[in-house]
């Protein structure tokens, strides 16, 4: 099953469709973090995510990671309905270089984010 969403705002266009399976996925937001974080999330979560989102990027990143942030919420719930196969919750712990990370997530619509961290630099591109 593959679901599928637009997403229309005065600052972004958003078309994005999710299914299960490992094939690639075709990510393109203007944000090359964001790509590559979305990225990462379809191929470890066995997803195949084709999204396209125009944004007013030239101002900021905010809005358009905000829309793709709503909208894949709502491709999981959607999913979600059809599909036992998938699992809800989770925890793992990455180390990688210096950087330990613990995950723990919940996308049954329960929001809550406890972050630690101290950044060297105050934007992310």
């Amino acid at each position: 099953m593959i679901v599928f969403i637009e997403r229309n705002t005065k600052e972004t266009k958003s078309s994005m469709s999710l299914k299960q399976g490992l094939d690639p996925s075709s990510i393109e937001t203007e944000v090359s973090f964001l790509n590559y974080m979305l990225d990462l999330f379809a191929f470890h979560s066995h997803f195949v995510l084709n999204l396209i989102v125009d944004g007013d990027t030239d101002m900021d990143s905010h809005r358009t990671t905000e829309d793709v942030g709503i909208v894949l919420g709502q491709l999981l719930t959607e999913l979600g309905k059809e599909k036992e196969s998938i699992t809800y919750y989770g925890t793992t712990n990455v180390s990688m270089d210096e950087t330990l990370a613990r995950l723990v997530t919940d996308i049954r619509r329960r929001s809550y984010l406890y972050l630690d961290v101290d950044f060297s630099k105050g934007v992310i591109e």
